[in-house]
């Protein structure tokens, strides 16, 4: 076995019980309880097509730069995968695009308005589906 570091306590026999903190790579089954904290992103969006959009990793994005033209793309879609990005920009809309082989919505690409989140979670391996959240005026 290749060597494992944890911090906090724990206890395996044939099942694991108790905390991890770091990173956890590689597949991870059964039943997940508690607290999971998704590592915070930061990019800028840039360009208007796939090839030369800011890609956006899983996780949480928090993206600057919006014109209401430049663009960020979504990550291939693998059934089960999410990602939750919100637009810093006050008025200026982010068009979000699908990956290549991808739809959003039925579509290639979403707009999120400024200072909103959009999640999207991918519902097969080609296909992704959101919800975009708006503030309380």
């Amino acid at each position: 076995m290749a060597r494992t570091t944890f911090s906090g306590p724990v206890k395996s026999d044939n099942g694991f019980e108790g905390n991890i903190i770091g990173n956890v790579t590689g597949t991870v089954t059964g039943t997940l309880s508690g607290t999971v904290i998704e590592t915070t992103n930061t990019a800028t969006a840039n360009g208007t097509t796939i090839a030369n959009s800011t890609a956006i990793t899983t996780g949480i994005t928090v993206v600057s730069g919006a014109d209401g033209t430049k663009s960020v793309v979504l990550p291939t879609a693998a059934a089960g995968i999410s990602v939750l990005i919100y637009n810093t920009a006050a008025t200026n809309g982010l068009p979000v695009l699908a990956n290549t082989s991808d739809t959003i919505n039925g579509g290639a690409s979403v707009t999120m308005e400024g200072s909103t989140w959009l999640q999207a979670v991918a519902v097969n391996s080609t296909a992704w589906l959101t919800t975009i959240f708006t503030a309380d005026s």
